[in-house]
């Protein structure tokens, strides 16, 4: 009998053993402290050897126009529709980053998508690191993860003090948001900046009318950075302090200030374009989700390939090296249709030549 209980006992610690070990194997979301977000971090094969490439690249210093990354990475112009002195929209994109995240995460902006804004300027601080040659703004306050909305502050201020007779729109975003500015272009076209108004991944929760996911990034009107600059310093509309998570703090004061959120899925099948989180989990997310209990109390979700528009705007927790695969699978992939195997194949049966 003690035989069998301790045969027993071996069958239970080696089954443990193994869930452990799968426990342990398998890289779990775990939540932003911004947004409560999970994230997930696969270091693969192919992500370290692209780290391991744009690791070597800290070593060159000077203008970014002569970098490594730039030179074999920007994509050829021909495979780029949008050109901003053609489009009527005018964007300031605004990315939060720090100086030990300049090469290679906001290089990696500045490669590819960041290019496309009609003005584009990092927030980061003084250090005694290179900055690279980027555009850069440079808050005075501390470079800690509790000062963003200082940052997304000082960001703005600079907006409404120096461009905001140049631009139309201006986009916050962070350093690992990737952003397709041409759907962002189609979106804004529908929409007047002398109304207040503001656009992303909308929260239902914690301020008048919610607020937009900062991962994925957020719009606001010229009108509405009009009206949201000056608040900064009324402690009645705004936290006038420093610290705090910058995108629930924005949208208090927006709130406040009665700017209301605008209608930011597209208009063919009402679905989402701003991805606060990775695509996967937003084709497998369930109801139980903190995710979808607060989306839904102003805007209900979809479920499967339904959760998320073919006319994407941005996406969230994007690591440098698959920006510029983004760039790739977005501006130069090309999918070959049925005529076109239709017309090879008859040519092939037919003799013609190639």
């Amino acid at each position: 009998m003690i035989y069998g209980l301790l045969h027993k006992l071996k069958i239970v610690a080696f089954i443990a053993g193994c869930i452990l070990f799968v426990y342990v194997s398998i890289p779990w979301d775990y939540a932003s402290t911004s947004e409560f977000h999970s994230h997930q971090h696969v270091q693969d094969e192919h992500y370290v050897e692209n780290m391991k490439l744009l690791k070597e690249l800290e070593k060159n210093t000077g203008n970014p126009s002569s970098s490594k990354v730039k030179n074999l990475f920007k994509m050829p112009k021909q495979f780029v529709q949008l050109e901003n002195e053609l489009s009527p929209i005018r964007i300031l994109c605004l990315i939060l980053t720090q100086p030990k995240d300049l090469r290679p995460r906001a290089q990696a902006v500045y490669d590819t998508w960041g290019s496309r804004c009609t003005y584009l300027y990092f927030i980061s601080t003084k250090s005694e690191l290179p900055d690279f040659g980027l555009p850069i703004l440079y808050n005075p306050k501390e470079e800690t993860y509790q000062n963003l909305w200082s940052k997304t502050k000082y960001g703005f201020k600079f907006a409404y003090d120096n461009l905001l007779n140049q631009v139309d729109w201006v986009f916050k975003a962070d350093d690992d948001t990737y952003a397709i500015m041409e759907n962002m272009h189609n979106l804004l076209a529908r929409f007047d900046p002398e109304e207040p108004m503001f656009f992303g991944a909308h929260y239902g929760i914690a301020a008048k009318g919610g607020y937009m996911s900062g991962g994925s990034g957020y719009i606001l009107s010229r009108k509405a950075v009009e009206m949201v600059v000056p608040a900064f310093d009324n402690a009645l509309i705004c936290k006038v302090g420093d610290t705090g998570p910058e995108d629930l703090l924005m949208g208090v004061c927006l709130g406040n200030l009665g700017i209301k959120p605008a209608e930011s899925r597209d208009n063919i099948r009402g679905e989402e374009t701003f991805f606060p989180l990775h695509i996967w989990s937003l084709l497998a997310m369930g109801k139980d989700w903190w995710y979808y209990k607060n989306k839904s109390k102003s805007r209900p979700l979809k479920f499967g390939y339904a959760c998320c528009s073919e006319y994407p705007i941005a996406f969230h927790y994007i690591q440098p090296s698959l920006m510029y695969e983004m760039e790739y699978f977005f501006y130069k992939l090309k999918i070959a249709d049925v005529n076109t195997i239709k017309e090879t194949h008859r040519r092939r049966i037919q003799g013609e030549s190639k």
